[in-house]
């Protein structure tokens, strides 16, 4: 199977606004993405769930958008990690951006 694309640089041929801008590498969002972890000894088990929402809330204060959760079973250590990616759009070093405390 083939497939091709075809770009057409004529606004007059072109859909859409001639005016239309796409998106650069100097123009893109640029993310900064973080990790969390929760261990808890079973995933029916509520003890940690004030925990966890106190986490969420606080990364969300602070800017933190959640992108991805998976789930795994340490069958060695007999519990279960929660394991979350947060983004947010990045800002320079220069403006005091410092990665969240541990959670």
């Amino acid at each position: 199977m083939t497939f091709r694309i075809s770009v057409s640089r004529d606004p007059e041929s072109a859909q859409g606004s001639a005016n239309t801008q796409y998106p650069t590498r100097n123009t893109m969002t640029k993310w900064q993405y973080t990790t969390a972890q929760f261990i808890t000894r079973g995933l029916g088990d509520d003890s940690g769930a004030g925990d966890l929402e106190a986490a969420l809330n606080q990364l969300g204060a602070d800017g933190w958008e959640l992108v991805s959760s998976t789930v795994y079973h340490n069958a060695e250590a007999e519990q279960d990690v929660i394991l979350l990616v947060f983004k947010r759009p990045a800002v320079p070093a220069s403006a005091g951006n410092v990665a969240p405390a541990a959670y």
